[in-house]
């Protein structure tokens, strides 16, 4: 399963001896099948801390079930004195501590042990920074990045009479790939010969199946790594429609790709699509604003074209050649830091 914890382990293996856990299943799982791997990770975790005691330990964590699955591994990690980097992602991470219920306490007390805590942007640096009381010192800066392709597909160059929309990601209500279905079929009558691909699997797969009958909408359900790339590469316009983000890979490796995007202003989005030159923005929710910059990339030709260069350009800033220079360095600054604070007492940091 291809994830950012993966793609960091891989783009540093070469420079120190990696475990990578998965802690999880796929989000089709049955609950106990995800309980069981959890399980089945603490165990071998527990393991590699008592007979091989890493230099560092990498936690990525978000909001909800994710963020509660990793407490048994940052506490462990920290009452054995081993140095933490606690790494954010996900885009609802305001409303999680929001609730302010046991989940957000306990996330709370861990997450404040933690020797380093990796954001992908400064606006989760901020976030998180006045809710656990910690000074920017404590934080370190690792946005996320993509492998940006030496060369990409010629065929959305040409002329065509249909085009091919791709939504590439979980299938969960906050994605908002029902508002996606719902400006797919408002412009059925005027490309009747379009078809949409979503890629991805989640808890909304039945519903979206269903409001999807009789369009012309293909369910690939999760793909590999290499299928994503092959279908970047042939597809001709990539549509986001999500209703939270923070910095939304899916949308970084399309624009690496030269796909003309149509996004929702929602995260970081703004920050990454520069509105009608490297790619169309409209607000969450607006089935309509979203069928007509769908409709208006696929009527002009030109202005396709020009959104892909500039969405390609756009993605050199977010190349994944710069990560592998930037986790070393941070691994770096947690094994100085946990040698200069042995005598201190580090696993009883609060």
């Amino acid at each position: 399963m291809w994830t950012v914890a993966s793609a960091i382990a891989n783009s540093i293996q070469a420079d120190a001896d990696v475990r990578h856990l998965e802690t999880t299943a796929d989000s089709s799982a049955a609950s106990v099948w995800k309980l069981v791997v959890a399980i089945a990770a603490y165990l071998r975790f527990l393991a590699i801390l008592l007979f091989r005691r890493p230099d560092v330990v990498h936690v990525h964590f978000a909001s909800g079930y994710s963020i509660v699955r990793k407490l048994p591994f940052i506490n462990a990690a920290c009452r054995m004195g081993v140095p933490v980097l606690a790494h954010h992602h996900g885009g609802a991470f305001t409303e999680f501590i929001g609730a302010e219920d046991w989940r957000v306490h306990a996330a709370r007390r861990a997450l404040k042990r933690t020797m380093l805590i990796a954001v992908i942007d400064e606006r989760s640096m901020s976030l998180l920074s006045n809710w656990l009381g910690l000074p920017n010192e404590r934080f370190v800066l690792l946005p996320n990045t993509v492998v940006v392709p030496t060369s990409v597909s010629k065929r959305r160059t040409q002329e065509r009479d249909s085009l091919t929309f791709l939504y590439v990601g979980r299938l969960s209500i906050e994605k908002g790939v029902d508002d996606l279905l719902e400006a797919f079929a408002g412009m059925a009558d005027q490309m009747p010969r379009a078809s949409l691909i979503v890629a991805g699997d989640g808890s909304q797969l039945d519903v979206l199946l269903a409001s999807s009958r009789g369009l012309r909408v293909d369910f690939l359900g999760r793909v590999t790594a290499e299928d994503r790339d092959n279908l970047l590469d042939r597809c001709d316009v990539f549509v986001l429609p999500s209703h939270v983000e923070n910095v939304p890979l899916a949308l970084m490796e399309a624009m690496a790709y030269g796909l003309p995007v149509v996004a929702t202003r929602v995260g970081g989005v703004p920050d990454m699509v520069e509105n009608g030159s490297s790619g169309l923005i409209v607000e969450a929710g607006d089935v309509v604003g979203m069928r007509q910059a769908m409709v208006r990339c696929a009527e002009d030709g030109s202005l396709r074209r020009a959104l892909g260069r500039a969405a390609r350009v756009r993605a050199a800033s977010f190349d994944r050649r710069a990560l592998r220079g930037h986790v070393l360095c941070a691994y770096r600054r947690l094994v100085v830091e946990a040698m200069e604070q042995e005598g201190e007492g580090y696993g009883s940091r609060e």
